[in-house]
C-alpha cells in the first residue's frame, strides 16, 4: 500500500482523515474539545506539511453544526 511507503505520509493521511471525520460528524456541543485535541495532535505531528496551519475555534464558527 502506498503508505507504508513512509511513516510521515502515513501519519499526515492519518490526521487528515481524524479532521475530516471531526468536520462531518461531530456535534457542536462536542467540538471544542475534539478540536483541543486534534491541534495538539497536528501540532506534536512535526510535519512539515501541517507545520503553520492554523486550526482555531474559528474552524467551529465556518462550519455548520447545528
Amino acid at each position: 500500500m502506498l503508505l507504508e511507503i513512509s511513516p510521515d505520509l502515513k501519519l499526515a493521511y492519518e490526521l487528515k482523515e481524524l479532521y475530516r471525520d471531526f468536520t462531518k460528524h461531530c456535534s457542536f456541543e462536542e467540538a471544542s474539545a475534539h478540536l483541543d485535541y486534534l491541534i495538539e495532535l497536528f501540532e506534536h505531528s512535526d510535519l512539515d506539511c501541517y507545520k503553520g496551519i492554523h486550526i482555531s475555534t474559528e474552524t467551529l464558527e465556518t462550519r455548520n453544526y447545528q
